[in-house]
């Protein structure tokens, strides 16, 4: 079932532009992601030089507000591509006020496009669409394609995270 519309969705959007990170490079054509160039300087974006965690697919951001909260000497950037689902998820960080936190409305496919290579210390996939049908395989963030974008913006030594309550989608190689 989609959600609904949510109202005043753009203005609400603007109202939190301070945690929402502004994705312009983005097409339908995902071969333009490696194309695409506007990195983040995560040092001006947060105003320090702290680790930086990538959760994607944040949905609500729950789990990326939480996280904030509990590790303010860590940065979080949290991607949704649903602007309906990421306004609700600022909206919590602005309420209460955390300092630590960013989102970003984009298509993972599009990270390479703004995230500095070997910058990411862990990145968290928490619930993610398991995609269950063969054919849409390519599609799951835990498929070959995405492997090779994740490697590329992580550190050395970095880790992924999974949590999920489908048994394909965790043994889904």
């Amino acid at each position: 079932m989609r959600m609904r519309r949510k109202k005043n969705l753009e203005s609400r959007l603007l109202e939190c532009k301070e945690y929402l990170i502004d994705c312009v490079n983005e097409d339908l054509n995902f071969q333009n992601a490696e194309k695409a160039d506007s990195l983040l300087d995560f040092k001006e974006i947060f105003k320090n030089s702290n680790p930086v965690v990538l959760e994607i697919g944040c949905g609500k951001g729950a789990f990326a507000c939480t996280y904030a909260q509990t590790h303010p000497e860590i940065n979080v950037l949290a991607v949704e591509r649903v602007a309906n689902v990421i306004v609700t998820a600022c909206e919590t960080a602005e309420k209460a006020e955390i300092g630590n936190i960013k989102f970003m409305k984009c298509n993972a496919e599009y990270l390479p496009s703004y995230i500095p290579k070997n910058s990411i210390s862990q990145i968290f996939l928490n619930f993610s669409c398991p995609f269950p049908k063969a054919k849409y395989a390519k599609h799951r963030l835990t498929h070959g394609n995405f492997l090779k974008i994740y490697k590329k913006i992580m550190s050395d030594n970095a880790v992924i995270c999974q949590k999920t309550d489908n048994m394909h989608f965790l043994n889904f190689q």
